[in-house]
């Protein structure tokens, strides 16, 4: 095996035991939020219905679903444990790896640079995220991403791509929030700048007709919820319009 390939191949391997290890105990790395989200996807399960997300004595959640539903399917798959409920989180971000070394070939076309580009998105976000805690910064990546390594693969303005693009961005909608849906938006509109061979206007658009399609997945949480008068209070107004009346501190 060449030198670089012996280098890659320790490298990984080392971040994933580095991932793996302890990941069932209550001493690893990890910030205060983790205990609450794993507080969530574990009374959610025991109340017997995957809606309206709960924390202890019945106080309703108003936090986007997906994170906490993927806890609860690895949990009836392994067994109700530590190593359940950080398991999916610790797959999202593998997958979002993958992805950044997938886009890398097509961006860099080396793949020594493309491994580089992985190994660096692995060595940020675990200290980024002081370890390995139970939260969606990694599903923000692999949602995200994904529609842009599907335009640098195929750079062309299809009704697949434009589908596939807004399951991705309301799968980050239902992960973290629909204002992240902006912002893959706006990456696409700049990066596709370089790609496609079309007008502005058109690109616009193609990226709001996924947008619109991505909201339309988001608001089916809404449907679903038993009370989503409370979901647009607490979290739609809350804990996103809010935000924005200091917009130029957030922005």
């Amino acid at each position: 095996m060449p030198y670089e390939r012996r280098f890659f191949f320790i490298s990984f391997l080392l971040v994933a035991i580095s991932y793996i290890w302890g990941l069932s105990e209550v001493q690893i790395p990890k910030i205060g939020d983790e205990v609450l989200y794993l507080q969530i996807a574990r009374v959610t399960d025991e109340s017997g219905s995957l809606l309206p997300l709960r924390y202890e004595e019945g106080v309703w959640s108003t936090k986007p679903p997906l994170l906490y539903w993927l806890g609860i399917l690895s949990s009836k798959v392994l067994g109700p444990s530590l190593w359940a409920y950080r398991l999916p989180v610790l797959l999202i971000t593998f997958l979002g790896a993958w992805l950044v070394y997938l886009l890398g070939i097509l961006y860099l076309e080396k793949k020594s640079d493309a491994l580089w580009a992985s190994l660096a998105y692995l060595g940020f976000i675990s200290t980024f995220q002081h370890g390995r805690p139970f939260l969606v910064n990694s599903f923000e990546v692999l949602f995200l991403v994904f529609p842009l390594y599907l335009f640098f693969r195929k750079p062309q303005l299809t009704l697949t791509n434009c589908l596939l693009t807004a399951l991705s961005w309301g799968a980050v909608a239902w992960s973290k929030s629909f204002a992240l849906i902006v912002v893959g938006a706006f990456s696409l509109l700049t990066a596709t700048h370089f790609l496609l061979k079309t007008s502005f206007l058109k690109r616009s658009f193609y990226f709001a007709a996924a947008s619109v399609l991505a909201l339309g997945v988001f608001a089916t949480w809404f449907l679903l919820d038993p009370d989503p008068q409370l979901l647009f209070q607490q979290f739609v107004v809350g804990e996103n319009v809010a935000k924005f009346k200091g917009y130029a501190d957030y922005f």
